[in-house]
């Protein structure tokens, strides 16, 4: 599931042209990552796995990274000009999304950095102050509509097991 193993260290992504990784998840964060940004030699983010996903390494703050529901997640952008490269020393069988788009040629980007503008504060702010009133799940329990159960149907047989109406999942 790595692009490339190289001794101890795996590669998680190398990805080539301006874009913007916009989610970083793992079932099962483990070891030391270490992010390049455009080509460069030294990591700008340079931590154990699950400390960016705790919300110790700043700017990445909780509730835009945590640990929730059996996986590791962050859905702080990190755009990159020239390129990003993910790599984790002794990750274990880790299991991983590294999500992100690419932009078109000549499309201006200023790369991630740990250090914020004031804009980029105002904008995370904004953003946790948004996340702090989500409020609870608009399923519940009781909720009309519910199926659960058993059915058995035979080869070719076809049949309604329920019919729901409304958002669901």
């Amino acid at each position: 599931n790595f692009l490339q193993h190289e001794g101890n260290k795996a590669i998680l992504s190398d990805i080539r042209g301006a874009g913007c990784i916009y989610r970083f998840w793992s079932a099962n964060a483990a070891g030391h990552l270490k992010i390049f940004f455009d080509g460069e030699s030294t990591p700008r983010i340079d931590c154990q796995m699950q400390d960016l996903f705790l919300g110790s390494v700043p700017p990445f703050v909780k509730p835009v990274v945590g640990h929730r529901s059996g996986g590791w997640y962050s859905f702080f952008p990190m755009p990159f000009a020239k390129g990003c490269r993910i790599e984790v020393t002794d990750p274990g069988s880790m299991y991983y999304h590294v999500e992100y788009q690419l932009f078109p040629d000549g499309t201006p980007v200023r790369t991630f950095t740990t250090q914020l503008t004031r804009a980029d504060t105002t904008a995370l702010n904004t953003i946790l102050q948004q996340w702090s009133q989500l409020g609870e799940s608009p399923y519940s329990a009781s909720a009309p509509g519910q199926a659960a159960g058993q059915s058995a149907i035979a080869a070719g047989e076809t049949k309604t097991v329920a019919t729901l109406l409304g958002a669901g999942e």
